[in-house]
């Protein structure tokens, strides 16, 4: 299994952000983000309890990953990306591996994906996600994002 590394995102990274989001988000049916809309993310994570961190592989940056903490006593992951050259390696099983261990302490966590990401979605269940409900609208192609929990353990 491949060693990772992560290292925080600042202010002056979210432009690296964007870049690996139009790479790794480019499929039909991915909503992906603005610069914009970005910088108003950080913003709002910066006044609540969450991270977001790169994904180092050796010395290359091959992604990257958000949470934020709820109100109700669970935690989002929003953001789990992935360069596609570096996919099909276990990074996003290691990412969820991580972010499972790191937020037990949560009642519960929450994901959202696409309907049609069966890839995602197959790996959220391995990790222990529930399909919960589907929203209305949320994607350009006009689905629904499906919410995925996992209980604490």
């Amino acid at each position: 299994m491949t060693k990772l590394k992560y290292q925080p995102v600042t202010q002056e990274d979210l432009q690296l952000v964007s870049k690996i989001e139009e790479q790794s988000f480019n499929r039909d049916f991915d909503k992906v983000f603005s610069l914009e809309e970005l910088k108003e993310s950080y913003d709002e994570l910066s006044k609540s309890k969450g991270e977001v961190k790169f994904i180092v592989l050796d010395k290359d940056i091959v992604g990257y990953y958000r949470w934020i903490e709820s109100d109700n006593g669970s935690a989002e992951i929003t953001d789990v990306a992935v360069i596609p050259k570096f996919q099909k390696m276990g990074i996003g099983s290691q990412i969820l591996e991580l972010l499972t261990r790191e937020l037990a302490r949560y009642d519960y966590l929450k994901i959202v994906v696409h309907p049609k990401n069966i890839y995602a979605i197959r790996l959220y269940l391995e990790y222990g996600f529930i399909p919960t409900e589907i929203s209305k609208n949320y994607y350009d192609d006009g689905e629904g994002m499906l919410i995925m929990k996992r209980a604490k353990s």
